[in-house]
């Protein structure tokens, strides 16, 4: 499948070099891919056949979309891209939905409310379009092939199967396993364990940690 990944970051970084590994057809969108950021130079010498183009000319690529940036971000970003142009595409919601603020004891404040999560903002505001929520509860340099002493688990929430089943095929080839936890509701609760996991890190200064679904 193709997978458009808009944005350069680290987060970014570490989905496109496991894409690419394992053999997805991969487009990136940056605001800048008419010149070679830090960011871009990095990509290239890890890829040297990336390809780099505007967020628009990525989205109409991609089967898949993800957007790794800051949740806060998320909706405008998508506004300026176009709502259109997710039109019957799989949205794979990687962000966590954190507030600027400062932590509180280790906790971030989210900018969402108990009754609507960011991925159901955004399956709002693109009626047409699949969205996952998925892998936002996982460090970048967990994401692609991390090395515990058992598989960790990739939570996904959304409302259409076969879109979850893409991302969950994405998730165990980056060496996850993948638990369906329910429709695009269950992603408040996602995001919530994402908060929990940036807490867990702030406060004991211990980011290679996951979660694992045991029945």
């Amino acid at each position: 499948m193709k997978v458009a990944v808009i944005g350069t970051g680290n987060v970014a970084q570490a989905l496109i070099n496991g894409l690419i590994s394992e053999g997805y057809d991969v487009k990136v969108g940056s605001r800048n891919s008419g010149k070679d950021s830090e960011n871009i130079t990095k990509l290239k010498e890890a890829h040297s056949n990336v390809s780099i183009t505007s967020y628009v000319k990525a989205v109409e690529f991609g089967d898949i979309v993800v957007l790794p940036i800051p949740g806060a971000s998320l909706v405008d970003v998508i506004q300026e891209i176009g709502v259109q142009k997710f039109e019957g595409k799989i949205l794979w919601d990687i962000t966590n939905a954190f507030s600027a603020d400062a932590p509180a004891n280790g906790v971030i404040k989210l900018i969402t409310t108990p009754d609507e999560s960011l991925a159901e903002k955004v399956q709002k505001l693109l009626p047409s379009t699949h969205v996952v929520k998925a892998m936002n509860t996982v460090g970048a340099h967990l994401m692609y092939k991390p090395v515990f002493g058992e598989n960790g688990t990739i939570f996904l929430a959304g409302n259409d199967g076969y879109a979850k089943e893409r991302i969950s095929e994405i998730a165990k080839k980056f060496g996850w396993e993948s638990y369906d936890a329910g429709k695009i509701e269950s992603s408040r609760a996602l995001e919530y364990m994402g908060q929990l996991y940036v807490a867990q890190g702030i406060l004991y200064n211990g980011w290679s940690s996951t979660f694992k679904y045991v029945k």
